[in-house]
């Protein structure tokens, strides 16, 4: 017989240290809570059988709410398996449901991969998940902490960190971060944004000077700066009509004062 049903005490079910919960909000939580302590828990978690030990897969908020309603077991399906089928299964079923962390569901792929040797296609064909989707959360594994708390938060799209992630650089990823943060770029806009950011990388790479405004061919008229009023030549107003990743650039290269104070 591959799985059973039995009454399990909780204090034997091991839950992972690694591992996905689909988060509940509080007064469902409470809901939740009240409901078994009159009918007991009417949905069983769910189990894997490795030796002795009985390691949890799905049922987290169910097995919460019935350790605080008092209970001391739990009804659970028992199924054979390890803690690597473990994990799979949990990215599994909870990334099916929604309101999870996305540092968890990473952090489940990087166990995955470091621990047990999963690649990108092994990932996606037990766990049901697109290759696109799993290659996102691991270039976020690549992100500064700052890009990872704010796709937590929903402050950032996971396609969006994903590009942020791609730069080995934490300055390049502090800057793409800075201008998603300043102008929300849809997430096509925002590709061009890092594909710029990289062709400026290997122009400068080869010369220093290579993305340094030069100066007007012919006199042109003076211009003011409608944000400081600073008096500035026609070419450098050119300038001003690039993407945020460009201007952010330039503005550095004509402004290198501002490097300076920030060392």
């Amino acid at each position: 017989m591959s799985w059973q049903v039995l009454e399990v005490p909780i204090d034997r079910i091991e839950v992972p240290s690694v591992r996905v919960t689909n988060y509940l909000p509080p007064e469902v939580a409470e809901e939740l809570r009240q409901s078994v302590g009159i009918s007991g828990l009417l949905e069983p978690v769910l189990l894997l059988a490795d030796g002795d030990r009985l390691i949890l897969v799905d049922g987290l908020n169910r097995l919460i709410a019935a350790k605080e309603a008092g209970q001391t077991t739990v009804p659970a399906v028992i199924r054979p398996g390890s803690l690597r089928e473990a994990l799979l299964q949990n990215l599994q079923t909870s990334t099916q449901r929604g309101n999870y962390k996305h540092s968890e569901v990473r952090r489940v792929i990087a166990a995955l991969e470091e621990e047990y040797g999963l690649d990108t296609e092994e990932l996606c064909r037990r766990t049901g998940m697109s290759y696109d989707r799993v290659s996102r959360y691991q270039w976020v594994n690549r992100a500064i902490p700052e890009v990872q708390e704010a796709l937590d938060r929903g402050e950032i799209p996971l396609g969006h960190a994903a590009l942020i992630g791609r730069f080995d650089a934490a300055h390049d990823q502090e800057l793409l971060f800075a201008l998603y943060v300043r102008y929300r770029p849809p997430l096509a806009v925002f590709e061009e944004m890092c594909r710029r950011r990289e062709e400026i990388k290997s122009l400068t790479a080869v010369d220093p000077n290579a993305y340094r405004p030069q100066p007007p061919a012919s006199p042109q008229a003076d211009l003011a700066c409608e944000n400081c009023a600073r008096t500035i030549t026609h070419r450098q107003a050119q300038f001003l009509v690039l993407c945020p990743a460009c201007y952010g650039e330039v503005w550095r290269s004509v402004h290198p004062e501002a490097d300076r104070a920030d060392a």
